[in-house]
């Protein structure tokens, strides 16, 4: 449960108040606790964004991502805005509905 995080510090149980014991001491199911730490996710908090290699992972099961809105980086009204994303889907829901959704807005 210890993991050097390519800052000079190693950060341990003692350090993160982790299980050593138990490799994913929030039981998010994606990262080790050493990954999270390495990423600068808690490995404590499973409502903590799991990054790993600058993506994020959402299971589907009330996931969501905000951003801030410094300057209108968002758009609003009827503005023409891009959303952009790669999707790896671990399973695609027979007979349609909205399994395929990425985006909503309002």
């Amino acid at each position: 449960d210890g993991v050097e995080t390519n800052t000079g510090t190693f950060a341990g149980s003692e350090d993160t108040g982790t299980d050593p014991n138990n490799p994913d001491s929030d039981g998010d199911g994606f990262l080790s606790d050493g990954q999270e730490v390495a990423t600068g996710s808690d490995p404590n908090n499973p409502n903590d964004p799991s990054i790993a290699l600058g993506a994020l992972f959402l299971d589907g099961n009330g996931d969501f991502v905000t951003f801030p809105n410094p300057d209108g980086l968002i758009p609003s009204g009827n503005d023409a805005f891009t959303i952009e994303a790669w999707i790896n889907p671990t399973s695609i829901p027979q007979g349609g509905g909205n399994g395929g959704q990425i985006t909503c807005w309002g």
